[in-house]
């Protein structure tokens, strides 16, 4: 019943241009690629950057004081 509907279906005229500029458009997006050594240069750089501010956040708390010394006083307990 349904498919009978795609027999009456005409072909359509394609372009014949249409062809290359389909593999002109395949060979400009392989040329935008990167290299696998350019991505794995990238991840190493990104991971130690994170790695070092880590190590900076970390040192940061680790100089703060332990002690706290609170200047504030509760009015509803005095």
């Amino acid at each position: 019943m349904m498919f009978e509907k795609f027999k009456q279906i005409q072909k359509s005229e394609v372009s014949p241009f249409l062809f290359t500029r389909i593999e002109q458009g395949i060979k400009n997006r392989q040329g935008q690629k990167i290299s696998a050594k350019t991505a794995i240069a990238a991840l190493a750089s990104i991971s130690l950057l994170l790695l070092l501010n880590l190590a900076a956040i970390n040192s940061g708390k680790s100089q703060q004081s332990d002690t706290y010394n609170s200047t504030y006083t509760n009015s509803l307990y005095e």
